[in-house]
């Protein structure tokens, strides 16, 4: 696989579309499974090695994540749990425009706990001010 076609996984990966999904949409931005130059069996093993490199580390993947955001911008706000076995338990960020918001309209949340639809089974709850 090439490099841009390995990029293009990892940007579908993100909308939970695997391997076969990546190759027949690699196939539409190229014109033909004939200009691929790559298989359906290397695309679903490049999404395979992908999750067996990330393995137990995305959520510190995902903190380290925040961390890069706060050093680009030093008004971006972000906090996080641990539970008892060390597992991210909860994470709270808020970007320069939400801390802007807040300062004007002061303390109107709305949650939506209705997300569950991570492998963790974990509630997201995005906060958005009205």
């Amino acid at each position: 696989m090439t490099e841009v076609q390995k990029q293009f996984v990892t940007k579908v990966k993100v909308l939970k579309l695997g391997g076969v999904k990546a190759y027949r949409g690699w196939k539409e931005l190229c014109g033909g499974y004939n200009n691929i130059g790559a298989t359906e069996v290397d695309f679903k093993n490049f999404v395979r090695d992908i999750k067996t490199y990330i393995g137990n580390f995305d959520a510190q993947m995902f903190v380290e994540n925040l961390i890069g955001r706060k050093d680009t911008c030093s008004s971006f706000y972000f906090d996080f749990i641990v539970d008892e076995n060390k597992c991210l338990a909860g994470v709270f960020w808020a970007d320069p425009i939400c801390i802007k918001n807040y300062m004007l309209f002061g303390e109107v949340l709305s949650a939506d706990a209705t997300y569950r639809t991570n492998k963790y089974d974990m509630v997201f709850v995005p906060f958005t001010g009205s």
